[in-house]
Parts: C-alpha cells; sequence; structure tokens
C-alpha cells in the first residue's frame, strides 16, 4: 500500500495513425501534437477520461465494471505482474472533499490490514495525478444481486452457506479491529467461480473506538433497505447487531428475491422498517423451513436486545442448521467450526422461544467440527480404523427431531426421480455393512440412512447441479466406503452418465469465462477460435446453442471494438483538421479531412462527420466569393452596406474587381470612390449575402470570423454553438490555446 503517494504519472495509449506503433504519453499532454518516434508522423494526443487505455499507477484500465457512491471500479491489468485487478477509484465530484479522500484511504488501509479468505484482498493504493484508486483482487463471478436476479433466489441451503461464511468475514474484522461493515448488502457479496463469497466494499466502515472527523454527529450512511433501525437513527452506539441486521436483511433477499421492507422513497422504507412487523419470507418462497424463517426474524428484530449479541452466536445459529445441509459450506476450513476455548460460541445458545428441536441441535456444531477433521483425516490416509472408532464418525448428524424409524418412513414416499437414470433403492441394513468390517452401529446407520436421504433428495430437485450432485454422491461413497451402498451409487453415476454432464457443464463456465475475459482485454480471435473447435468438438450436440450464442456475442463486441477504432481514427484526424483550422490554413485542414475519407473501413454513417466538416471548410473558403457576387448582381444600385466597425454608408455599386467591390458614394456633384473587401464588413452583411444557411453553417462561419479577426475567446464559443464535430474541436483547441496564453 503507498495511499495518497505523489511521483506516479498517468498514462494514455493509443496507435500512430501512420505506422500503428503503440504510443504511450503522459496525460497531461492530452490534445498536444506530438511526433511518433517511429515514423516521424504527427499525432494528436486523444483525449480521455478513465477508460480502457488509461493507466492508473501501474494499472492499465480495460473497461469500466461497477459505480458507487464513493466511485467506479474498473476492470485493470496489473502491468508489473500481469494479471487481472479490480481498480477502484474515487469519484472525481468527491476527490475535492478532504472527508471523502479520507474515507477513501481509510479504506485502502482496513483491506490491506484484513486477510480472510471470505473478504477481497486488497493489493496497493496510492494517488496518481490527482487520482486516488484502490486496486484490489479481481473475483471472477458476479455479486449475490446480480446472481438473485439472473437466476432466482438461492435455497435455504445456499443462503445458509453464505450467511455463515460472510458472518465468519465479520466476526475476524470484529475480532482483529472492532470493525463494523455498515453497508452489508447483496451487491457487496461476490460470489465467485467456485460459489465461494467475496464480502467487499469497506467504504462505510467503522473502527470503534478511533476517531473519524469526517463521519457527521447524526449522520445517516448506509443503504436504507438493509441498515438496522438504530444505524437509520444515526445513532452513534453501533455494535455488531448493526452488522447481524443487515446480514439478515441480505440474506431475506437471497432466499426470496425481496427486499425485506420495500417502499416507493427512504422516508417510508424506514417507517415501515420501524412500524412493520417484518413480511412473512415463505409469502415469496413457500419452502423455507420454519426454522429458517425465525433465524430470518431473530436477525432481523427491530429491538437489537432480541438480536444475537455477537458473531459467535450468530454463527451458532447458522450451525444449528447447517447440520441439515451437507456439502453447504463447501471448503470452509475445519478450524472456523471450532469456537474458541472460552468464547461464548462455547456455550450453546438460542433466543427463547425457539423450537425445543432446534435447541437440541446445539451441540451439534462441535461435533460436526470434528467429524469433518475426522472424515478428512480418514478420506486422505486410508485408515482401516474400526467403523465406530472416532476416525471414522460419520460427517453430519441427523435433525434433532428424527428417528431411525422416521427416517425409514421418510424413504417411502420419495419426490418424482428427474434424474437420467433410476437412483439406487433406499438402503437397507446390509447395504451398510462393508464385507470384512465390523457392522455398523445403529447411530453410525441412522447417519448414514439422513445423508443419503439428503443427497438422494438433491439429486432429484437439482437435475441441472450435475456438479453439486457428484460432490454430495461421492462424499456417501467416501463415507460408505467398500460397502454394497457405496457399489450402488458407483454404478448409478455411471448409469447415470453424470461425470459426462458436469464436464460438460464445466466446459461450458469456461467457455463462458473464455468469452468474458476476450470482451474484457480485446483478444477476440483466440476465443473465437477455441469456442469455434469446441462447437464441432465432442460435445456438439449439447453446446451448439451457447456456442453459438457466445459467438453471436463475440463477433458483435468485435465489430463494436473495431467500430471504436475506426471512430478513434476518424475522430484523430477532424482533431488535426482543426489544428491546421485553428492557424488559419484552411486548405491544409480540408486536405487532412479528405485523406481520411479514403479509410476503406469507413462506412457511410462513420463518414459522416467528415463530409460534414468539409462542407463547413468549403463554406468558410467560398463565403467571399459568394458576397461578392451579391454585390455584382446590384451593380448600379445605390445600396446601404453595413461595415465590421458599425457604420453604415449608402453606396452605388460601381463594379466588382478581383476580391474587392468598388462603391461610389454620389455627391450633389461628382461622387466619391469607396472600395472595400468582404472582410470589412459587418457579421451580419456577411450572412446575409452569403445566401441563406443552416444554423451549424451560420455559427461555424461566425466562428471564422471572430477567428480572423483575433477574437480565440468569441470564435470558441460561435464553434461550439454550431455542435458539429468540427466546431467542437475548433472550441476545445481554442480554449486550450486561450488557457495556456493566460
Amino acid at each position: 500500500m503507498r495511499p495518497c503517494t505523489p511521483g506516479l504519472r498517468m498514462e494514455i495509449r493509443f496507435q500512430c495513425r501512420q505506422c500503428e506503433t503503440r504510443l504511450e504519453v503522459d496525460i497531461g499532454s492530452a490534445g498536444m501534437e506530438i511526433i511518433c518516434p517511429n515514423c516521424g508522423t504527427p499525432q494528436i494526443v486523444p483525449r480521455r477520461g478513465l477508460g480502457p487505455g488509461t493507466v492508473v499507477g501501474g494499472f492499465q484500465i480495460i473497461r469500466l465494471i461497477g459505480r458507487g457512491g464513493m466511485g467506479e471500479v474498473y476492470l485493470a491489468r496489473q502491468r508489473s505482474l500481469d494479471r487481472l485487478v479490480a481498480l477502484k477509484v474515487l469519484s472525481r465530484y468527491l476527490a475535492p472533499s478532504p472527508e471523502a479522500t479520507e474515507r477513501f484511504v481509510r479504506e485502502m488501509r482496513l483491506m490491506a490490514r484484513l486477510e480472510h479468505p471470505y473478504l477481497v484482498t486488497a493489493y496497493e493504493g496510492g494517488e496518481d495525478s490527482g487520482v486516488v484508486y484502490l486496486a484490489m483482487a479481481y473475483v471472477r463471478g458476479s455479486s449475490l444481486h446480480e446472481r438473485v436476479r439472473t437466476y432466482g433466489p438461492l435455497s435455504e441451503g445456499e443462503a445458509l452457506g453464505i450467511g455463515r461464511k460472510v458472518a465468519t468475514a465479520l466476526q475476524y474484522a470484529w475480532q482483529e479491529m472492532r470493525l463494523l461493515h455498515r453497508d452489508i448488502k447483496p451487491s457487496n457479496i461476490l460470489i465467485d467461480l467456485h460459489g465461494e463469497p467475496k464480502l467487499t466494499d469497506l467504504g462505510l466502515a467503522k473502527c470503534l473506538g478511533q476517531s473519524e472527523s469526517q463521519t457527521l454527529s447524526g449522520s445517516v450512511l448506509g443503504t436504507p433497505n438493509y441498515m438496522s433501525p438504530e444505524q437509520a437513527e444515526g445513532r452513534e452506539d453501533l455494535d455488531v447487531r448493526s452488522d447481524i441486521y443487515s446480514l439478515g436483511a441480505t440474506l431475506y433477499t437471497a432466499v426470496t428475491g425481496q427486499i425485506p421492507y420495500q417502499a416507493g422513497s427512504l422516508v417510508e422504507v424506514l417507517r415501515r422498517a420501524a412500524t412493520e412487523p417484518l413480511p412473512d419470507p415463505r409469502t415469496y418462497a413457500p419452502r423455507l423451513t420454519p426454522e429458517f424463517v425465525e433465524l430470518l426474524g431473530l436477525l432481523l428484530a427491530r429491538d437489537r436486545r432480541q438480536r444475537p449479541a455477537d458473531w459467535a452466536q450468530a454463527i451458532a445459529a447458522f450451525d444449528r442448521l447447517l447440520v441439515r445441509y451437507p456439502g453447504a459450506l463447501g471448503a470452509l476450513p475445519v478450524a472456523e467450526m471450532e469456537p474458541a476455548s472460552g468464547s461464548p460460541a462455547a456455550t450453546p445458545w438460542a433466543p427463547s422461544g425457539w423450537p425445543a428441536r432446534v435447541m437440541l441441535g446445539a451441540g451439534i456444531a462441535a461435533a460436526l467440527a470434528l467429524g469433518v477433521a475426522a472424515g478428512r483425516w480418514w478420506t486422505r490416509h486410508g485408515s482401516t480404523a474400526d467403523e465406530t472408532s472416532p476416525e471414522r464418525a460419520p460427517l453430519h448428524a441427523p435433525r434433532p427431531d428424527a428417528s431411525a424409524d422416521s427416517i425409514a418412513d421418510s424413504a417411502k414416499t420419495p419426490p418424482p426421480d428427474r434424474s437420467s437414470a433410476p437412483l439406487p433403492s433406499d438402503p437397507r441394513d446390509e447395504d451398510f455393512h462393508a464385507p470384512g468390517r465390523p457392522p455398523l452401529s445403529p447411530e453410525q446407520r441412522r447417519r448414514i440412512a439422513r445423508l443419503w436421504g439428503d443427497t438422494r433428495d438433491y439429486v432429484r430437485a437439482h437435475p441441472d447441479d450435475p456438479e453439486g450432485q457428484l460432490a454430495r454422491l461421492r462424499r456417501l461413497v467416501e463415507i460408505a466406503s467398500n460397502s454394497p451402498l457405496a457399489r450402488q451409487i458407483e454404478t448409478w453415476i455411471a448409469e447415470s452418465r453424470l461425470q459426462e454432464r458436469a464436464d460438460r457443464r464445466r466446459l461450458e463456465r469456461e467457455l463462458r469465462q473464455l468469452a468474458d475475459e476476450a470482451i474484457a482485454t480485446g483478444r477476440f480471435d483466440e476465443a473465437i477460435e477455441r469456442i469455434e473447435r469446441e462447437a464441432g468438438g465432442p460435445h456438439a450436440a449439447e453446446l451448439r446453442t451457447l456456442c453459438n450464442d457466445l459467438l453471436a456475442r463475440l463477433r458483435a463486441e468485435q465489430a463494436a471494438a473495431r467500430r471504436r477504432e475506426v471512430e478513434q481514427r476518424r475522430d484523430a484526424a477532424i482533431e488535426r483538421a482543426a489544428e491546421a483550422a485553428a492557424r488559419g490554413q484552411w486548405a491544409a485542414a480540408r486536405e487532412v479531412l479528405v485523406s481520411a475519407k479514403s479509410d476503406t473501413d469507413l462506412s457511410s454513417e462513420l463518414r459522416a462527420p467528415l463530409d460534414e466538416a468539409i462542407a463547413l471548410l468549403d463554406e468558410a473558403a467560398g463565403w467571399p466569393a459568394a458576397v461578392l457576387a451579391s454585390f455584382l448582381a446590384q451593380r448600379g444600385q445605390q445600396i446601404a452596406v453595413e461595415f465590421i466597425d458599425g457604420r453604415t454608408e449608402t453606396l452605388q455599386i460601381h463594379s466588382v474587381k478581383d476580391s474587392s467591390v468598388v462603391g461610389r458614394r454620389i455627391l450633389r456633384e461628382g461622387f466619391i470612390e469607396r472600395p472595400f473587401a468582404p472582410g470589412e464588413l459587418s457579421w451580419r452583411e456577411r450572412l446575409s449575402r452569403a445566401g441563406p444557411k443552416p444554423p451549424s453553417v451560420r455559427a461555424f462561419l461566425e466562428g471564422c470570423w471572430h477567428l480572423e479577426a483575433g477574437d480565440r475567446a468569441a470564435a470558441a464559443a460561435a464553434f461550439g454553438a454550431s455542435h458539429t464535430a468540427l466546431g467542437t474541436a475548433l472550441q476545445r483547441r481554442l480554449y486550450l490555446a486561450e488557457r495556456g496564453s493566460s
């Protein structure tokens, strides 16, 4: 981390229009002319904000991927290590604010000090040419908000797994730094390609006990729909129970797709949260269990004294329900399952009013951790220990209210089979007995039966998740190793072609990721070639639709990228023409535009600004001839002529010679000749004699006349009023020249 360190310089990268050499220049040179070191051709450095190609502190921006209250987040490539990062940049509208800058710098420091599997990792922070930035790990995947919006609400088990993992990250942040997040919401929880959550955005985080002059007393910071009542009131005595409420509101959205207290205005949201009972989530998700609904009610209790007192108690509440969902925690480290000695989690806790059957599960959390550790040790070392030994203890206990008889009864009415091959029949006692080993105890048989039931239900309820099915089935095979049940499951896996389906799903995910990276980096050809190859490969029939969609998307993005390149070349030509025109070199400016029109990649639509610019230059060069022609048509007539100094003279037009008009002021005896050139006429006189013109042409001509008179400020305003590409480029160049001269 190097917060706000001066000395770095942002860069703009672009191609030479002549030899296509990649050029890198300081952003301060934007709009200026440089010489290509390779071919010697003059170049106009393009004007860019923070967009593709801009380098900030050693990170080259690829594209914008999100916006928030503090600033923008870009996908960028760290040039020193050639890796993708998420680059958060403080909004240019907030940068002048010392409070906003201080809060942003504090976020850098907080993220740098926190290392946890479920927190986004910070790489580097600093300041480059006045731009404050923070580089973080780029999480390949999507936010929880996007996932729910795209694929629908999560299952109860998935929500519990994600909620527990996020809770462990927040518990770690609290224990390490007494840190409150204060903005937990679905869009701040990123889900990577392995389904693991990553909590991000510490922009509103607060370390209790530290001074925060940038946080106004009584101010309300956060997102209203997920904000605890005490946080909405602007109270200063916040603690972890406020974040616990926000996590509960986030899980409510995750399983229902709805916001807990939805309303049309901030005031109405806060009023409903303060006065109305929590809407029953089963209105939107009828399959939620009563225990999960009660957990949501506990986390979202309006009175914070009724919520878990700390993260250890909240995690214990998650664990009591997670025993029903084997595999929901995925690769969660076993150590996280074990409460620290002496911590509040060592004593099982539940609020008054929880059902007795949930209370019975309070002691299972510790046994769950020991079971996971033992199961992994046995799998890794191939133990031949007795089935009743602790090393072979099954991983998951049955539901506290379940008996062996109820488990057997539940198997009699299985849900409809939606798999591609018939599931093995429900196990019998002899299916648990591995040859040559002592028989299992009744408790072990009940546990395996329970795990079998959960696995069977998941396979039937999730036919489109072959990877999830395989993971659960293989876990069951590990626990019931060498038993007839394990052999039945292995046979079913082979007959159902589940492995082939899982491989195909992984390939689909890989192709989608390949397409996303190609769009981010601009490397289209390699991705298109790979996807075309897979479209004709062994999974051609199954992947045809996906490959066609991805190819169509990539080709459209590639065409858009090529269009942007052509637009950049065209705009650079207009900038060069504006530079010449600003110096009064109208013929040279026209030559630049005519040359640019020969670009074969230009469509008629993209060529239109060039045609318009050439027509404007022709008007600028041709107006004197039109004025002379109008006077020639009035030869012999006595007319009023208005000049640039404001005087109006009555003259008889005698003749038009070369580039001037000869007028005569008629006296009572004789006359006085008054020759004048078109440039001596007032703007109104010129416009009236140049003929009817569209507003854009009239404004452009006025800009040319002001420029000729040396009034660059008036010329810039008139060129801008033309609302043309060339006029805008001239306005920009004249403003720069005016600032430089001052």
